[in-house]
């Protein structure tokens, strides 16, 4: 998700982990248009047309159905130029990234090891907060009637 997002990311540090301490143990940064974990390189693409979006004004709307992959994505645009986050605080205890760990050759489980912190190592334990809270007004049907779209639509014009 992050590689294909990485136009409005950049190529930089978005975000890292850390251990129970508050240590960084691993770095995520968008390289080339690719997510590169520590020394992982997560994807593997080609960016054909190279835009420079990394300052265009971007809404992320969060809410407590906003976990795991979700928050790991609102991590990466914490601190970004031109970003504000409207809505809810994210669900608690999905700001963590996993560890693999092999028991035997056919049994392999994952455990959160690690909080994440956002690119100016701001680390969310257990959970991201909006700057301008909204808790009231979902429209799920018609989304122009949305308070937090309405808010987010409002923002993005007086950018």
């Amino acid at each position: 998700m992050l590689s294909g997002l990485s136009q409005f990311l950049g190529n930089q540090t978005i975000g890292f982990e850390t251990d129970i301490n508050d240590s960084i143990t691993r770095t995520w940064e968008i390289k080339n248009g690719n997510l590169v974990i520590g020394d992982y390189k997560a994807t593997d693409i080609k960016v054909k047309q190279k835009s420079n979006l990394t300052k265009v004004p971007i809404v992320v709307i969060i809410g407590p159905v906003t976990k795991s992959a979700g928050s790991m994505v609102a991590i990466a645009f914490k601190g970004r130029v031109n970003t504000i986050f409207i809505g809810e605080p994210t669900a608690d205890g999905y700001t963590t990234s996993n560890g693999y760990f092999q028991f035997a050759s056919n049994l392999t489980l994952n455990f959160a090891t690690n909080y994440v912190a956002d690119r100016k190592k701001q680390i969310y334990k257990p959970n991201l907060n909006p700057d301008i809270s909204i808790t009231q007004g979902n429209n799920f049907h018609n989304l122009l009637n949305d308070s937090k779209i309405k808010a987010a639509i409002k923002w993005l014009t007086k950018k």
